[in-house]
């Protein structure tokens, strides 16, 4: 694989992560506020950045994994 192609897998990559991060976020919230749990839980910007960015890690690291095993 040459050096352009490695760099058009990472760009989507990172593009596919930070979307996947943007809707697991969402759907999260959503199933907070069918249970009426909006009391227990808050959702902000603050934990949309926070739970993106610690989703983001464990994808990045399973992607790493599977880059370095090809």
């Amino acid at each position: 694989m040459d050096n352009k192609n490695r760099f058009i897998i990472i760009v989507s990559a990172f593009s596919l992560l930070i979307m996947m991060s943007t809707v697991t976020f969402f759907i999260f919230e959503d199933i907070v506020k069918i249970f009426n749990m909006d009391e227990i839980v808050t959702f902000s910007w603050r934990t949309f950045t926070i739970f993106s960015i610690i989703l983001f890690f464990f994808i990045f690291a399973s992607f790493l994994f599977i880059m370095y095993c090809l």
